[in-house]
């Protein structure tokens, strides 16, 4: 019904449905502040086995938490076993959240430790101390899985990202909006395979991708991202390998100061094409780089072309080094 409803404690709602009128009437709030307590858990933890921790639905609901935004939480955010999220779930499977809202959280808006078959559509998360969703895999084979995070609003979370992966495989981040933050999607962890992220729009962030791990098939394609430092960092090209980095438009409105180096390294990675973007400066506004694919650490491009703008921001035109 159309209220709201304060609660003191965890709720366990694994396998269970929650259903609101809709997410500016039906609010389910911690009562408190800054208590540093979940809101939703399961019954299980970081030992159980992957899929074992089961999943919920929830629609049409406000969750808050009760963190005053400004007060220190009193845990660092690498220790996510005793942050409270909103919504705290281990070695879960079938996790469903849909227009809903989740703000105020202490902790990580959404954590996850494991996960798959679970979907993320249509919500705003907004206001948290860490992260906004946090999925964290332990390997490829205890990862994150088979997960659909599309059409949120996700901003002014203050943690490492709005969106952050570890090991994940076949994750697919669409058509959403990330403001405010120190990076859109952050991918971390030695075993990523098949993340999508696609006709996103990304503002006011440092970074709108930042992957520092390793792994295949990751496709950022499509995008419009607008950044403070750099639109795309790949820490570990040799390691980023079998890539599609393409169609994304760069956008110059928070004035960029580098440009990312996207580099094909051992494993035949495939450069990124009809990029866009503008520094004015003189600094390259990017780079494509072919490194030996003969020496697995070899580090020196053995080709590289960089585009340049060199006027002013009213000028048209560039130079293309060779």
């Amino acid at each position: 019904q159309s209220r709201t409803y304060l609660v003191n404690g965890n709720i366990n709602i694994q396998g269970k449905s929650l259903f609101g009128d809709n997410y500016r009437t039906t609010v389910i709030k911690m009562s408190g502040s800054n208590t540093n307590t979940p809101l939703f858990i399961n019954s299980a933890n970081s030992s159980s086995s992957w899929g074992s921790g089961g999943g919920f639905w929830i629609q049409g609901l406000t969750l808050m938490g009760n963190w005053d935004g400004s007060t220190p939480n009193p845990v660092g955010i690498n220790f996510p076993d005793q942050l409270g999220s909103v919504i705290k779930w281990y070695a879960g499977a079938y996790c469903t959240l849909l227009e809903s809202r989740i703000t105020n959280s202490f902790a990580h808006s959404m954590y996850f430790d494991r996960l798959g078959y679970s979907n993320f559509c249509f919500n705003e998360i907004t206001t948290g101390k860490y992260d906004g969703i946090h999925l964290d895999g332990v390997s490829g084979s205890e990862s994150v899985t088979s997960t659909e995070i599309s059409y949120n609003s996700i901003h002014s979370c203050r943690g490492n990202a709005l969106i952050y992966l570890k090991n994940a495989i076949s994750v697919h981040v669409t058509n959403g909006v990330y403001e405010d933050a120190t990076c859109a999607l952050y991918i971390n962890g030695n075993d990523n395979r098949n993340i999508v992220f696609t006709q996103n729009y990304t503002e006011f962030v440092d970074v709108g991708v930042d992957f520092q791990g390793q792994g295949l098939l990751t496709t950022v394609t499509d995008n419009f991202l607008s950044a403070v430092i750099t639109p795309i960092n790949i820490a570990n090209p040799l390691s980023a390998r079998t890539g599609l980095y393409t169609r994304n438009l760069f956008g110059n409105y928070d004035f960029i100061s580098t440009m990312p180096e996207i580099s094909a390294g051992y494993g035949n990675s495939h450069l990124l094409s009809t990029f866009a973007g503008q520094i004015g400066d003189g600094t390259p506004a990017f780079i494509l780089s072919a490194r030996d694919n003969n020496n697995f650490n070899a580090n020196t491009a053995i080709a590289q072309i960089q585009f340049v703008h060199s006027g002013n921001v009213n000028q048209a035109g560039g130079k293309l080094w060779l």
